[in-house]
């Protein structure tokens, strides 16, 4: 608590300091500078010139003068193109024109005056400056966008946080980004300098507000300015452990400007697939700006509102006509289940299904030069966003029954829409001193809420195998209440003073995040499973889950406070070496703790359900430096070492205070323990058949999760070194390398789990050396593993614990790195073009891609030895170890209505999988998840038994055993592995090729108003060639589990000695051997149907003014 004071009274005196000061703009996150060294004929440095800075279209002026050793540095900038002038009594002063200010970048401009006797007109000469490749202050890795180019590069979603994509080192293909594989729930957002970061973290967004329904933060016509921030030595940016993305926002000038953007596509601008073609899929976006003066030279306004109108085509097997199939699943049957249910109701559609994506972004912004001392904006940002949820795919029914979700022909009453709702307001009000010294205070309010809405029926979610594959209809099993709000406060003070060769900066900063979630993690409506139709007409369901409030709250309510503090020194060593060394310390602070279960502890003291994460100090200290060798800005050795501390997603956290086993009870019944079959949601059973429904407050739960009391928020060791050369012809080369290593990774585990099995002190393996935690595993491949258990069952009645307890903890030893070379050419008059290229490796403990706890631990993980190892590492979901990118834009010479052509190319590897099968082999209570033993011959019985028939039906077929040979000889991940367990993602996808072409045609000018047209041809390939442009995938659409084998029993005998029996997974016997409607493919298949496999031309024209 005396820290806490401290901290508060620090900045609450810097804040009341910035109150009384005047002459010189601010240096803050949001804002450039200019900076350089005045001599005199014979490099001798030249005190008390005035340094004059005009912002060319604002008309802001700022001024400084030279200190002892010849040096300014004017700090606070808006990132723009400005008119700098040198002048002292006796000299002839200079002016250079065109000076570009970057965010976050210092541009170097040196003078050398010349003495006179007599006063000169000013020279003039415009400056080339490579303010973003060549600065003081560029040490870590980081890519800068300009507005320019993120009008030019082809968008889908006109987002400017698609434009991470023009960082070589971040992979944006995969829902949230990662950058540089890292985990992608670490990138946090900037918008002028305050938090615009999902703190909670839902769904596949990355940390981007909306993310998950396909929302933008803003719209790309508000964009200044962004960048890319990997490795900053700046300790003012935290709060990040895999990319930030620090972006500036437009505002108004003294002339006024304005516009409007109408983009328009539709199934006729796309390749003809009947699956596109049918899906009423369609695109409209419009919207417009508009900026200008209120009052000349001290109060100007920008606006920029936008709207979206979009529909696209469901993603997966799709209707065929001319075989009357979905998938593999006739149209036939799926007739029969519609007039089974008929009576209860609509299970939906098997056709196509357009799921709609309106989007409502708001921008406003106001800048008032308050006086010469100081000036304030104030910014605020509205957006709404709804996307349809719906797909399918080719998975099978669930071994574990209806307790875990199934997919595969997905009707369309299983479908739900998802709904966010985001509102920020900043102001921001900058102060400074005659000495050059500034301040930036900044106070930001944000509210974000996430709902599901729109299910077409009330039913519970009902499964049932149909030809191989999983039939889905109903509500959706995770939709109903679905609630997330959030409100995050937060207060900001940076100080920055100049002290002859240093620039101290000084800082805190506040926030206070409020979330509210309320998610049932069963089934809210319940679910069905059914093993075939004829089970399903008779109404016996083989499992049967339910979710529901029991006495309790289901909510998770807290509250996380953070407070922060960091101290700076830029120091210019020399006119031509710069350091940069810093500390920062951040204290979260969780302010309420989840509730305890008593009854759980009781029966099992290691687990406690009450923990929150303990407040602790955790420093990140910095030192970074820049080396401009010849002192000519034209070659640069740059480099960082630090650690960096993220924020961890609270959706991680926050599991823990939702399921205790106090607020709600999931319960889930199976075989004849399964009760009579319902569909009125109001009168679910509560409790397996002959059991009695669970004592409020003493339900027993399918699974718990807890935290770690000792966790940590997540830390990483950071070292970066880069080497910029300017070549011939305005090329500027360059070579990166990065490498972060964890000091506290993230997670799970199974809390509940004692260890493995062990036999006369031994642990317990297969024939193939699978560490086993089963007690035993029967002939019909049931798993029994009570005695590896803290807690079997508990509750009134008493309930099974099939989900474990989930505990969010810390690991270490996971890493990546990458190298990373480069050459651009920026601001040519016809041509301007980048070309990179980035070798990645990623490793790590786990990998977290879910929002549940118990996902985390089923998927995050392929491994066969000992569960809890957390800091045995190995090949990362977020690893792509090849990427290649080449972008430009090339503008025709032509005299007056200018063409443009810009391109964007991108290679990359395809994402990391391995091959599992579908039941529990290793007896930890978890199916799915377990990597398959790689036989030295597919053919031999005595290495793996694959054949037909299910139970005591199974037969070893030696057809398919050579289905299964071949398949492993088709790939080398496989055919290496031979004689042994696979590795965790030790496979890597084909490689993915992509390019995107736009032409913008200039209209000849009416009046002054300008209209132009732009083209854009997202997958250019696939135009030019239908078979080229598709990206192909393992024939699974699941990742990164891959499943080759079911399990059909297994041979008699020990842990040790005993053999499970498989058959093929269908999908993938299917692409090997081919059928009357499938043809061959392989292990490897491009999906024709979907959208981004096929070319699509989109229409934007742009009215300005």
């Amino acid at each position: 608590m005396r820290m806490q004071r401290w901290l508060s009274v620090a900045a609450v005196v810097v804040a009341l300091l910035s109150g009384a000061t005047r002459t010189l703009d601010a240096q803050g996150l949001t804002s450039g500078a200019i900076t350089g060294t005045v001599t005199k004929t014979g490099d001798t440095p030249l005190e008390n010139v005035q340094i004059e800075i005009v912002n060319a279209a604002t008309g802001f002026r700022a001024g400084i003068i030279t200190r002892t050793n010849g040096r300014y540095f004017v700090q606070g900038l808006e990132v723009g193109v400005y008119r700098v002038t040198a002048r002292l009594l006796g000299y002839a002063p200079q002016t250079r024109e065109g000076v570009r200010v970057t965010l976050n970048s210092a541009t170097r401009i040196d003078f050398e005056l010349s003495e006179t006797a007599t006063q000169l007109q000013t020279v003039t000469t415009t400056a080339v400056t490579n303010g973003a490749d060549f600065s003081p202050t560029r040490q870590g890795v980081a890519t800068v966008v300009a507005d320019t180019l993120l009008r030019r590069v082809p968008s889908l979603q006109r987002d400017f946080t698609e434009m991470v994509k023009l960082t070589p080192q971040v992979n944006s293909r995969d829902g949230g980004a990662s950058a540089g594989g890292a985990y992608n729930r670490l990138n946090n957002f900037t918008v002028d300098g305050a938090n615009q970061n999902d703190r909670f973290n839902l769904g596949s967004s990355g940390g981007q507000p909306g993310g998950a329904t396909g929302g933008r933060i803003m719209s790309v016509d508000a964009v200044k300015e962004f960048q890319v921030l990997m490795s900053p030595t700046d300790v003012r940016y935290g709060n990040f452990g895999g990319m930030l993305v620090n972006a500036v926002t437009r505002n108004g000038t003294n002339t006024w400007t304005g516009g409007a953007t109408y983009t328009y596509r539709n199934p006729r601008m796309a390749a003809n697939v009947d699956q596109i073609r049918q899906s009423g899929f369609n695109y409209k976006n419009y919207g417009f700006t508009l900026g200008g003066p209120i009052i000349k030279d001290k109060l100007h306004f920008f606006i920029a509102p936008e709207f979206q109108d979009r529909t696209d085509p469901t993603s997966g097997p799709a209707f065929n006509a001319a075989t009357n199939m979905v998938g593999q699943v006739s149209v036939d049957s799926i007739a029969a289940i519609r007039s089974i249910m008929a009576s209860r109701f609509d299970v939906g559609s098997e056709g196509a299904f357009s799921r709609g994506n309106p989007l409502t972004n708001l921008f406003g912004r106001l800048d008032w030069s308050i006086n010469g001392s100081n000036r304030a904006t104030f910014r605020v940002l509205d957006n709404t966003a709804e996307q349809d949820e719906f797909s399918r795919n080719t998975g099978t029914l669930n071994a574990n029954g209806a307790g875990n979700q199934s997919a595969g022909i997905r009707l369309t009453s299983n479908s739900f829409t998802r709904q966010n709702k985001n509102r920020s307001f900043v102001g921001q009000l900058f102060t400074n001193f005659n000495s050059g010294a500034s301040n930036e205070l900044l106070v930001g309010f944000n509210t974000i809420r996430d709902q599901r809405v729109n299910m077409p029926v009330q039913a519970p979610e009902i499964s049932l195998a149909v030809q191989g594959l999983a039939v889905t209809f109903g509500t959706e099993r995770f939709s109903p209440g679905n609630d997330l709000k959030q409100r995050i406060f937060e207060v900001s003070d940076n100080f920055s003073v100049p002290l002859g060769a240093h620039n101290l900066t000084f800082g805190g900063r506040f926030e206070q995040t409020f979330v509210y979630n309320y998610f049932l993690s069963g089934a809210a409506y319940g679910a069905y499973s059914f093993p075939n139709i004829a089970a399903l007409r008779a109404g016996t369901p083989s499992s049967y889950a339910f979710s529901y409030a029991n006495g309790g709250d289901i909510a998770a309510e807290f509250n996380v406070r953070q407070l922060s503090a960091y101290v700076q020194d830029l120091w210019n060593v020399t006119r031509n070496f710069s350091v940069t060394a810093g500390v920062r310390v951040d204290r979260p602070d969780f302010l309420e703790a989840p509730k305890q279960n008593a009854l759980i502890t009781a029966r099992a003291a290691n687990i406690r359900t009450d923990y929150a994460p303990k407040a602790a100090f955790l420093f990140s200290p910095r030192i970074g430096f820049n080396w401009d060798v010849n002192g000519d800005q034209t070659t640069q050795l740059r480099g960082n070492v630090g650690i960096y501390t993220a924020q961890a997603p609270f959706i991680l956290i926050g599991n823990a205070y939702a399921n205790t086993g106090l607020g709600g009870v999931t319960v889930t019944c199976s075989g004849a323990q399964t009760p009579a079959f319902t569909t009125d949601v109001s009168a679910m059973p509560k409790s397996c058949a002959g059991q009695a429904a669970p004592t409020p407050g003493l339900a027993g739960s399918v699974g718990l999760n807890v935290n770690d009391p000792d966790f940590k928020y997540p830390q990483n060791f950071t070292t970066s070194v880069g080497f910029d050369r300017k070549l011939p012809w305005g090329v500027v080369a360059t070579f990166e390398g990065l490498y972060r290593r964890d000091i506290h990774g993230l997670y799970v585990r199974d809390l509940n789990l004692k260890g493995p099995a062990t036999l006369n002190g031994a642990t317990r393996t297969d024939r193939n050396g699978r560490v086993m935690y089963a007690d035993s595993i029967t002939t019909t491949g049931t798993v029994n593993n009570n005695n590896q258990k803290y807690l079997t069952a508990y509750g009134t009645p008493s309930v099974n614990v099939t989900e474990g307890v989930i505990q969010l903890t810390n690991s270490k030893g996971g890493y990546n790195y990458n190298l990373t070379g480069q050459l651009r050419k920026r601001f040519a008059a016809s041509f301007e073009a980048t070309a990179a290229y980035t070798y990645t490796q990623a490793k790590d403990v786990q990998s977290l891609t879910s929002d549940r706890a118990i996902s985390n631990w089923r998927n995050g993980r392929q491994y066969s030895g000992l569960e809890y190892a957390p800091d045995d590492v190995s090949t990362s979901n977020f690893q792509r170890p090849h990427r290649a990118i080449v972008y430009g834009t090339y503008t025709a010479p032509w005299k007056t209505n200018q063409t443009d052509v810009t391109f964007f190319y991108e290679a990359m590897s395809g994402a990391p999988y391995v091959y599992v099968v579908n039941a529990d082999i290793n007896g930890d209570g978890f199916a799915g998840n377990d990597p398959i033993y790689v036989p030295r011959d597919g053919r031999d019985p005595n290495e793996v038994r694959v054949g037909t028939g299910t139970g005591a039906a199974f037969a070893v077929s030696a057809a398919e055993g050579q289905i299964l040979e071949d398949f492993i000889k088709s790939q080398s991940c496989l055919d290496k592995q031979r004689g042994q367990i696979m590795k965790r993602n030790s496979c890597q996808g084909p490689l993915q090729q992509r390019m995107d072409v736009s032409i913008r045609q200039t209209i000849p000018e009416v009046a002054g108003q300008r209209l132009t047209m732009q083209l854009d041809i997202f997958n250019f390939a696939n135009l030019v060639n239908k078979n080229w442009g598709r990206v192909k995938f393992p024939v699974q659409s699941t990742f990164n589990n891959q499943q080759l084998f079911n399990q059909s029993g297994r041979t008699a005998g020990t842990l040790e000695s005993s053999m499970p029996n498989y058959t093929l997974n269908a999908t993938v016997r299917q692409a090997m051997v081919g059928s009357a409607t499938a043809p061959i493919t392989g292990p490897f298949a491009a999906n024709p149907n979907t959208a981004s496999n096929n070319y699509q031309i989109q229409l934007t024209l742009r009215y300005a003014f």
